[in-house]
């Protein structure tokens, strides 16, 4: 697994410039970002997700990482919006967003969504078959519940994630065990020192990495 292998699902908007901030923290500190995601009216919340790539997550790794993390928040948002800063885990049904993930995660049930439609799907649900020559592959049922396998451009991906199964769940449980999980605190960034609102982090560990 390279360390800084790039993503094929990328962010758009606001997202994206949140990337371009935090993505080389993250690998800064030996992780690596799965996504980022925030929304919010008056009071902002914005999820980061990450793994390492050598062993699990737990919530001593993420409050590490919110950390340094939350003061980059203040370059984006003003000192009037209240922003709540998330980094967790991935968990066990967790997205797919680089090639190693579709090669390290072959032969689980996956639930795929394309960008366009290929023969009328946008949604493909089966067994991950890997990655191949800038193509993703998923064997799913046709209408007469014979096998079939589809592959489609990298390119073309929205969304890929895990499904969870009992064999998946149960994975998960042993590797949680392993995890050496850390009490959780909250920590306001250098501007919660002011009258107006400030960030705050809020870390956990949903599930091994």
């Amino acid at each position: 697994m390279s360390r800084f292998e790039p993503r094929i699902v990328k962010e758009t908007g606001l997202d994206a410039k949140i990337v371009e901030l935090v993505e080389p923290a993250i690998e800064g500190l030996g992780f690596r970002l799965i996504w980022v995601r925030s929304f919010g009216g008056p009071t902002v919340t914005v999820q980061v997700v990450l793994e390492h790539p050598d062993r699990w997550v737990n919530i001593g790794d993420c409050q590490s990482v919110s950390d340094d993390l939350i003061s980059l928040l203040d370059l984006i948002y003003s000192e009037d919006t209240d922003c709540n800063l998330e980094v967790s885990s991935p968990g066990v049904d967790r997205l797919l967003v680089r090639r190693s993930d579709f090669s390290c995660w072959s032969g689980r049930e996956v639930k795929v969504t394309l960008s366009q439609a290929l023969d009328d799907r946008k949604r493909l649900c089966g067994i991950l078959l890997g990655c191949r020559d800038g193509e993703l592959g998923v064997r799913v049922k046709n209408t007469n519940a014979e096998s079939l396998d589809v592959w489609f451009p990298e390119t073309n991906l929205a969304q890929a994630r895990l499904v969870l199964t009992e064999d998946l769940i149960a994975e998960g449980l042993r590797a949680a065990k392993q995890a050496d999980d850390k009490p959780t605190r909250q920590r306001k960034s250098k501007r919660g020192n002011k009258k107006s609102p400030s960030s705050k982090s809020v870390c956990f560990a949903s599930g091994p990495g």
